[in-house]
């Protein structure tokens, strides 16, 4: 079914129409589910609430990424820039800030921040936690995939747009073998705020960035509804 709606999006070169064209590949089996996931990239917690408001039953999974890891990836993918890095970066640890705070004031039986490092790393023991707060069971087929998705076969590439990565781990922490220590401290002087809140350590030098034995995170669990 989803990969009916793949192909259909890729006939129209992935635009807004291709959507528009191709929804009605999933359509079918959506509209009767009794459960509904949505992958939202850079959604606000401020919107959430709104939606929360018209769907009062509406569960929220808050994923927080160290923001080190979220700017390389936006310039490989070629969303941002390094030309531009003070600006964005600032602009990215706010919203961040700003929607970690929101999200500890509201109601921990509809909303469940969690630190995606920490899925990367325990990705069973994650998919467990977050299908209690759906009010499901983990199957022992949806187990699976999940061990899948994250230990997907070592002679596989990874991509940046991939479901499926060869190791979970490694991938979550790819940032600190491209990221150079000048971008780095970069990041970390506009992140400060965010770092006190969600247990991130600042570089100090190239040694403590590419040596992956050596943590950049304290093993704390961040604020609010768990």
């Amino acid at each position: 079914m989803t990969r009916t709606y793949s192909g259909c999006l890729r006939r129209y070169n992935h635009t807004t129409a291709g959507i528009d064209n191709c929804i009605h590949h999933l359509h079918a089996t959506c509209v009767p589910a009794k459960l509904r996931v949505i992958k939202c990239i850079r959604i606000d917690m401020d919107t959430v609430n709104l939606l929360q408001q018209r769907l009062p039953f509406l569960k929220v999974i808050h994923v927080v990424r160290d923001p080190r890891g979220v700017m390389n990836s936006r310039v490989k993918v070629k969303l941002s820039n390094w030309i531009n890095l003070d600006t964005e970066v600032t602009d990215l640890c706010s919203r961040m800030t700003n929607n970690i705070e929101m999200a500890a004031q509201m109601n921990e039986n509809y909303v469940k921040q969690i630190v995606y490092e920490l899925v990367a790393e325990h990705p069973i023991g994650m998919a467990e936690e977050l299908y209690k707060f759906a009010g499901l069971e983990l199957s022992p087929m949806a187990r699976k995939g999940v061990y899948r998705l994250s230990h997907y076969s070592p002679l596989a590439r990874d991509c940046d747009w991939c479901t499926k990565k060869s190791n979970s781990t490694k991938t979550s922490l790819l940032w600190r073998s491209q990221l150079d220590l000048e971008h780095a401290r970069t990041i970390d002087s506009h992140c400060l705020e965010l770092y006190r809140a969600m247990g991130y350590l600042a570089v100090e030098d190239v040694q403590q960035l590419r040596n992956l034995s050596i943590p950049l995170r304290l093993r704390i669990l961040p604020p609010g509804p768990l």
